[in-house]
């Protein structure tokens, strides 16, 4: 069975509750939240880079893991906002985590282009600004403990 989704939707699949959220107006993205006993997982990708919204940072308060949009990062990363303009997405994303007490954030959606030595510095720099977060990776397992 097929279900089309609303925003701010609530439903149960087994013993998980699925909440989900808009997070992008223009390519009608979803955001979802996963809890699982005492465990939570939140899962937000297709993000608008913006500023951070209120309902956004209640959607993932106190989650156990935020999987977030870190997409087309590249070497202006290295460099601070005023230089290159704008955050990016993994910025943001380490903001989030910050302000709503995530426990770990995993960035995945990576641009194609960027190799695995940019993707290793990214790992290295992410962790300065938020030491829960990784850089999601194939075969990876997240374990919620």
């Amino acid at each position: 069975n097929f279900q089309t989704l609303a925003e701010a939707s609530r439903f149960h699949i087994g013993n998980v509750l699925v909440e989900t959220i808009l997070i992008n107006s223009v390519t009608r993205a979803f955001g979802y939240r996963l809890t699982y006993g005492d465990y939570t997982l939140v899962y937000a990708t297709d993000t608008p880079p913006k500023t951070i919204e209120q309902p956004f940072l209640k959607f993932v308060d106190s989650a156990d893991v935020l999987i977030y949009d870190g997409t087309y990062s590249d070497l202006g990363y290295l460099k601070s906002a005023t230089q290159i303009g704008s955050r990016q997405p993994w910025e943001i994303g380490t903001e989030i985590a910050q302000k709503a007490n995530v426990k770990r954030l995993v960035l995945l959606h990576h641009s194609p282009v960027q190799s695995d030595a940019i993707l290793d510095q990214l790992q290295h720099d992410i962790k300065d600004r938020f030491a829960g977060a990784s850089v999601a990776h194939e075969g990876m397992i997240i374990k919620l403990d």
